[in-house]
């Protein structure tokens, strides 16, 4: 029976089975290539061959630019005028215009425009609520937090998400004043707290403390640095028993612009990844943001006041590296 089959198989010729198989398809594709001509075009040159558009079919949509059409959409929603904003400040006022339009049928997490209460008028950026602070969580595991020390201004109001980090990464919280550092201290030396999260003044200031008084235990620093007080000769930790350190750079409070994975963090400190939620473009010497379409309001193009270059060469995790220079 199985070499009845075998000689039927072979008996087909091929010739034929291409007739009866390829001829349709090859029909389907040479028609919407001759109908998206003008698309195929640039993006095909002059090669003839047709199944060049299976090239183009078979590619997955440009997901900047569905990302552009559905922040223009929101603009338009919102009664916002695209070229209103031209630099940061003048987005951090339309946030302040639009929070009343923003719909309440879409929960949202709200942080600060400032990183500091002195001058702050009000103004929120809005976040869906179920974003969490990934990267946090990342060097907790890379650094086998056991307990984590968080010295972050309460103003920031971002307890919640590190709270979601340290559950995840299976470490305790505590939440420590940075005014109060005899209790950091006590903490890191009798309570197996080894991860401190905090700001780059504060991180200069503690380390100094802790060392002074004597402390040896080996920790784990992760330091946020404000997008407008980024200050590259503070990515220095002066603690001699520093096991890793990991830096960040906020566009606000809690949310991440720079960040490094753990082999930026065991290496240079101002090499760092742009932050998945945002896209970066560097023409002319300047940079505009684009952020994701799942805010609120998302950022569009919006120049930002900051110095770096692109690395030619990636990370060994895959993703593009930027240098942050002295500003």
């Amino acid at each position: 029976m199985m070499g009845l089959y075998k000689n039927l198989f072979i008996k087909v010729p091929r010739s034929k089975l291409r007739g009866i198989i390829g001829t349709r398809f090859a029909r389907t594709f040479s028609q919407q290539a001759a109908r998206y001509k003008p698309i195929l075009a640039p993006r095909l040159g002059n090669t003839k061959t047709r199944f060049s558009s299976l090239l183009y079919f078979t590619r997955p949509t440009s997901l900047i630019k569905q990302s552009d059409i559905k922040i223009k959409h929101k603009y338009k929603e919102l009664n916002i005028q695209i070229q209103e904003i031209l630099d940061f400040q003048q987005y951090k006022k339309i946030l302040e215009k639009v929070q009343e339009k923003i719909p309440d049928r879409i929960n949202f997490r709200i942080f600060p425009t400032s990183f500091s209460p002195e001058g702050y008028e009000g103004g929120g950026f809005f976040r869906a609520d179920d974003w969490r602070w990934d990267t946090l969580e990342e060097h907790l595991k890379s650094s086998g937090a056991l307990g984590v020390l968080v010295r972050l201004p309460l103003f920031w109001q971002v307890e919640p998400l590190i709270y979601y980090a340290c559950k995840n990464a299976g470490s305790f919280l505590f939440l420590n004043d940075a005014s109060n550092m005899p209790v950091g201290r006590v903490a890191i030396k009798n309570a197996s707290f080894n991860t401190i999260v905090t700001t780059s003044d504060d991180a200069l200031e503690f380390s100094k403390h802790i060392q002074e008084h004597n402390c040896n235990d080996f920790l784990n620093w992760i330091v946020v640095h404000p997008i407008n007080d980024i200050d590259i000769n503070r990515m220095k930790i002066s603690y001699a028993n520093t096991s890793y350190i990991a830096h960040e750079v906020h566009l606000f409070p809690g949310i991440p612009l720079f960040v490094q994975c753990s082999h930026l963090a065991r290496g240079k400190s101002h090499h760092f990844h742009v932050a998945s939620e945002f896209s970066l473009d560097t023409l002319e010497g300047s940079i505009s943001l684009t952020g994701n379409e799942s805010d609120a309001v998302p950022l569009y193009k919006v120049s930002i006041n900051v110095s770096a270059t692109r690395e030619k060469k990636k990370c060994p995790c895959g993703r593009e590296v930027f240098i942050l220079l002295a500003t």
